[in-house]
């Protein structure tokens, strides 16, 4: 699996995230794709299986250990969440939906973990690193345990406070972060919303659609014909961090590499051709290889391109 190079605490926990995510998108998007290309098995098999297994492992949350000193997998201080750990058990589930066995064993403890640390708290207070609430991670946490299909309570609870806590009102796009004391709203931004708008599409289908509308109806624009979701709303301030990714002309990466899951998810045919075409010309697409992306990207257009509908 993808190995950890901590030169810094900052670098530690990006590449950690990265690598994790890397992973975790590989893992979601082989194991939708199997059941329905059984002949890939001997090629697709072995890549599931290596990336699945390095979910259950130390070194794959090494980050997060880091952050909140203590091991999110097992049993953590009251009130600690570990929201990041949503993006491990998506994989997990998945994975043990095509026959992995040991990811299903973890994911299914894990789950237990998760269901038991979100219950009856309101969003704000489901934090992914200490003082840090991303409404984007708790997403993945929803989605996680939709995909266990033991805890249908507490997935219809979280969507309730999803729908209160972390949609803006004004746009219907999705709050980036919640003070994670006050619930104070943070910005509504175009990465959080299409993020948000994939994982919660395992979860709730037609909040999926409403996050995916709302993106188009705000943020989508063009550069010389070539298409993406903008980060901000057209106005607003701009911003370009590492949840954006690179932003050109006001089209952020992230925003614009989810947007094509919101796009799949509204069957929106010529939407979902514009944002192929910039993905296309920005990846260097060659032989279903984008050499522009490295691993990361690649990943996350490998699920983006054959997410569900």
């Amino acid at each position: 699996g993808p190995r950890l190079r901590p030169d810094s605490a900052g670098a530690s926990r990006v590449e950690g995230e990265w690598a994790l995510v890397t992973c975790q998108m590989t893992t979601v998007a082989l194991a939708g794709l199997l059941p329905a290309h059984p002949d890939r098995e001997p090629t697709w098999r072995p890549a599931l299986h290596a990336c699945a297994t390095w979910l259950t492992t130390p070194p794959a949350r090494a980050f997060g250990t880091e952050a909140w000193d203590e091991d999110g997998m097992t049993e953590v201080s009251a009130g600690h969440m570990h929201a990041y750990l949503g993006w491990t058990n998506t994989a997990l589930q998945a994975a043990a939906r095509v026959g992995e066995t040991r990811a299903g064993a973890v994911g299914r403890a894990l789950s237990d973990q998760l269901a038991r640390r979100v219950h009856g708290r309101p969003l704000h207070a489901l934090q992914t690193y200490p003082g840090e609430t991303y409404p984007p991670d708790v997403a993945t946490v929803i989605a996680s345990l939709a995909l266990d299909g033991r805890y249908p309570h507490e997935v219809s609870s979280l969507v309730a406070r999803f729908r209160a806590e972390a949609i803006d009102p004004d746009t219907g796009l999705v709050r980036q972060t919640l003070d994670a004391r006050s619930g104070g709203p943070g910005r509504p931004r175009g990465s959080g919303t299409t993020v948000a708008a994939y994982f919660l599409g395992y979860a709730d289908a037609t909040l999926s659609r409403e996050l995916s509308a709302a993106a188009r109806a705000t943020l989508r624009d063009d550069v010389w014909g070539f298409g993406g979701v903008r980060e901000v709303a057209p106005g607003a301030p701009a911003v370009q961090d590492i949840d954006s990714g690179p932003v050109v002309f006001g089209l952020g990466a992230s925003a614009s590499g989810f947007g094509l899951a919101a796009a799949r998810r509204l069957h929106d045919e010529r939407w979902h051709r514009e944002l192929y075409r910039s993905a296309h010309l920005a990846g260097l697409e060659y032989h279903g290889w984008f050499t522009s992306g490295g691993a990361l990207g690649n990943a996350i257009l490998l699920a983006m391109l054959t997410s569900p509908k």
